[in-house]
């Protein structure tokens, strides 16, 4: 309790954030006070910096906006199942994404199979074999 006492606002009591960057913190804030009311223009980079505090920190809604938004931006299929995963984002988003791995002429790469999960590699494996 800090009846009775004088807070300490010196720079010696602040509270620091040492699990994400400056920049990403500021991207973050910006939702908050974005001077265009509910409009959020912004690049892949920029929803990814706010999607990772978000679910970091279980900001629910701003989760929400950021996959809102993120769904408005063409992103690499492997990469964005890799990044949904990674942010326990509804899987039903990544359909289409699963879709246009199965039907590459090509097989994943090696980098690919690194981006994504075993047990997604095998799946996507098995549905090219079946097609």
């Amino acid at each position: 309790s800090t009846e009775g006492k004088e807070r300490d606002l010196s720079d010696n009591n602040a509270y620091t954030l040492d699990d994400i960057k400056r920049e990403d913190f500021a991207r973050f804030l910006w939702v908050f006070y974005n001077p265009k009311y509910s409009l959020y223009e912004a690049p892949f980079e920029t929803w990814l910096s706010v999607l990772q505090p978000a679910a970091r920190w279980s900001f629910c809604n701003v989760k929400e906006l950021t996959v809102h938004e993120l769904e408005k931006i063409q992103i690499e299929p492997v990469d964005k199942i890799a990044i949904y995963h990674e942010y326990s984002i509804d899987k039903l988003f990544l359909v289409p994404a699963y879709i246009a791995v199965c039907k590459k002429d090509k097989p994943l790469t090696f980098t690919e199979d690194m981006q994504l999960m075993m047990d997604t590699v095998l799946h996507v494996v098995v549905a090219e074999v079946r097609t």
